[in-house]
């Protein structure tokens, strides 16, 4: 039985609840404490439970050829404070940026356990000994796992019902088919009504996720100044902006803004040496704007307090045909006799004048900055020739056009952060500007850039040229320099994956 694709999937967030095998009492029914017959209600033991919110699972699964639909990796990531994140190892957290009307948001995330898909079996993580509240809550939630491998009841059975449950939505899957080979419990525990999809979102198939970590030379120095590229996916507008447009709640601002965008995170970057050239270009719209004189005497009339009364003066103006309102008179009569005898210029065949355009340069736009790379990748063996590859493929994968399951409708691409990153602290170059959130407009790949045919043994050219068109997605506005430091060039706001979060710490521009 072979492997026929691997998917990535995401649950719906869920709650779940630890018994403490202790009891309380507590009254039965949900009036007062007595019924209407005057009868007191009796009392019943309850379980003391321990609530644990706000938890959804990552698992990748497998579809084979023969239809069967299983060995899920699972990972279990609660929501937490970012001074409990702070606190967490590298390899047991997590963050997800996004944007909203207020600006960035960040969420952080604990991993608790993951599941092990070849052998069904849950692991915790040593997370949960810094996330949960007290030793006794965590103790409580190693015991459910514990349980849960055994086959016995536990509340992880809602952690495999929610990741069941995408599962399901996802290849149209029966519980009871004979193709689940998922080992995941087909009921269990309610999961959490919330994330329902919104009425304005469009589910595609599942993208890749995670890439590894490129760079040329791979013998570069950690001190050296160089230019690093991280995807985002592109997920369009956040939930809570969806809910202020279906109430109406600033649904035109937030449309014309354009920022409140949501971006998934896709792990893995590349890291390239700094170019010869390195430049940008700041540009807005203006153009030529006229009005002559009929126009504004009409635009006086409709900004006038007394509409009528500006009326009953030009008329007043008019019967004296001396001086300026002579002149507008005699003009208009030619315009008259000449949309009569559509005859063009006839004011200036009649006249020998033209009405004064008032011609003025004014604002029309702003403009999308444009950025261009071209990069010399020049192999200096085997395994960094392997290396290029790769680097070729992450742009070309990334940049390519994504699909929804029906072929229906195709996604957005993903985008880019481009960094200049100064070598001594891995910070954002001083020296030079900084790049908002760009989409991969073009990628051209030269195969045999100096004109010489010359190959490695498994047929690897020793040599590429790669040249990239990047855009940024909103133009630079004023906002973006009001916290300037004036040592260094670039522009605020990012749209950031979080794992450059820790990297940046100014993201003003200077000049």
């Amino acid at each position: 039985m072979s492997d026929l694709n691997k998917t990535n999937v995401e649950s719906k967030r869920f709650t779940i609840e630890l018994d403490t095998g202790q009891k309380k009492k507590q009254i039965s029914g949900t009036g007062s404490l007595y019924d209407p017959s005057g009868v007191k209600n009796p009392t019943i033991n309850v379980p003391i439970t321990v609530k644990v919110p706000n938890l959804f699972t990552r698992s990748d699964y497998t579809v084979f050829e023969n239809g069967d639909v299983g060995k899920v990796n699972s990972k279990v990531f609660q929501k937490v404070t970012k001074e409990t994140w702070d606190k967490l190892e590298s390899t047991n957290k997590d963050s997800r940026t996004f944007q909203t009307g207020s600006g960035t948001n960040t969420e952080y995330y604990a991993l608790l356990a993951t599941r092990d898909g070849e052998t069904n079996k849950y692991a915790y993580t040593t997370a949960v000994d810094k996330v949960f509240v007290s030793a006794r809550d965590a103790s409580l939630f190693k015991r459910d796992i514990a349980r849960e491998n055994k086959g016995e009841t536990s509340s992880i059975s809602t952690v495999s019902a929610a990741t069941q449950k995408i599962i399901q939505f996802k290849e149209g899957l029966d519980p009871k088919s004979p193709n689940n080979k998922t080992g995941l419990s087909p009921n269990g525990p309610s999961v959490d009504k919330a994330p329902q999809q919104n009425a304005l979102e469009i589910r595609g198939n599942p993208i890749r996720r995670k890439y590894p970590e490129l760079r040329y030379p791979k013998d570069r120095h950690p001190t050296q100044d160089h230019i690093q590229f991280k995807m985002l996916e592109y997920k369009g507008l956040t939930t809570a902006t969806l809910g202020g447009i279906r109430s109406g709640t600033n649904a035109l601002r937030t449309l014309a803004v354009g920022k409140n965008r949501e971006f998934g995170t896709i792990e893995g970057s590349v890291t390239l040496p700094m170019q010869s050239k390195i430049s940008d270009l700041n540009t807005v719209e203006w153009g030529d704007g006229q009005i002559n004189p009929l126009q504004a005497v009409g635009l006086g009339i409709l900004t006038a307090d007394s509409p009528f009364g500006q009326v009953d003066s030009l008329i007043k103006q008019l019967e004296n045909k001396e001086g300026l309102a002579g002149n507008v008179l005699t003009a208009g009569k030619v315009l008259a006799f000449q949309e009569a005898l559509q005859v063009k210029g006839l004011l200036a065949r009649t006249t020998g004048a033209i009405f004064n355009p008032n011609t003025e340069l004014l604002f029309r736009g702003p403009q999308l900055r444009p950025f261009g790379f071209s990069f010399f990748l020049a192999a200096r063996s085997q395994s960094e020739a392997s290396e290029i590859k790769q680097i070729i493929r992450f742009f070309k994968q990334g940049m390519s056009i994504k699909e929804t399951p029906d072929n229906l409708f195709l996604k957005t691409p993903n985008v880019f952060n481009i960094r200049y990153v100064f070598g001594r602290n891995g910070q954002d170059h001083p020296g030079l500007n900084r790049i908002k959130t760009c989409a991969l407009k073009s990628c051209s790949v030269d195969y045999n850039p100096d004109n010489t045919f010359m190959t490695f043994e498994d047929g690897t050219m020793t040599a590429y040229r790669i040249t990239m068109q990047f855009q940024e997605l909103l133009p630079i506005t004023e906002s973006d320099y009001l916290s300037a430091d004036h040592s260094a060039a670039g522009t605020s706001n990012f749209l950031l994956a979080p794992e450059l979060d820790e990297f940046v710490t100014d993201r003003s521009i200077g000049f």
